[in-house]
């Protein structure tokens, strides 16, 4: 598993945590509508592994995988 690094930066008058990660990984429920909304958001190209690219690569890549939901066990 590659560090992630974080630092604060400025941006508009406000204090962001700035993180260098190559990707961001979700969860959810339903992974292809979340899929299609951030593609549309972020103005995003999907890529070969099934996740969402920035074409211009300034933006980490997005993956989004299916919720893992563990049954309880009474």
């Amino acid at each position: 598993m590659r560090e992630i690094s974080t630092e604060w930066r400025v941006i508009d008058n406000v204090a962001t945590a700035w993180f260098d990660a190559r990707s961001l990984t979700v969860e959810s429920s339903n992974p292809s509508g979340m899929r299609i909304f951030w593609q549309r958001v972020l103005d995003c190209a999907p890529a070969d592994d099934g996740g969402l690219a920035d074409p211009l690569r300034l933006d980490p890549a997005l993956r989004i995988n299916a919720l893992r939901i563990k049954a309880k066990s009474w």
